[in-house]
């Protein structure tokens, strides 16, 4: 059995980018917002953004490896016969 990698379309790398851009502006946003709340409080305030940045990176990651690295999976042809048939 040989796995053979799905290349990805030039749709989902434009969603990818899509995601990518959207992130990087979201992200910066936060750090300005976090910027301008310390700056008021002339002090240290809870950075509530690493949450976000943390959890968005990490799904950023995982859309990234999706796109490259998606293999077939040998055994779907077998299965789709086996459901066909009953």
């Amino acid at each position: 059995m040989s796995h053979n990698r799905i290349k990805a379309t030039g749709r989902q790398k434009t969603i990818f980018f899509v995601h990518l851009l959207i992130y990087a502006i979201g992200v910066t946003a936060m750090f300005m917002i976090h910027a301008g709340q310390e700056k008021a409080a002339q002090g240290w305030v809870y950075p509530w953004h690493s949450w976000f940045v943390a959890a968005w990176s990490l799904a950023v990651i995982g859309h990234f490896c999706t796109l490259v690295s998606s293999y077939e999976d040998p055994g779907m042809e077998e299965y789709r016969r086996q459901t066909q048939n009953g």
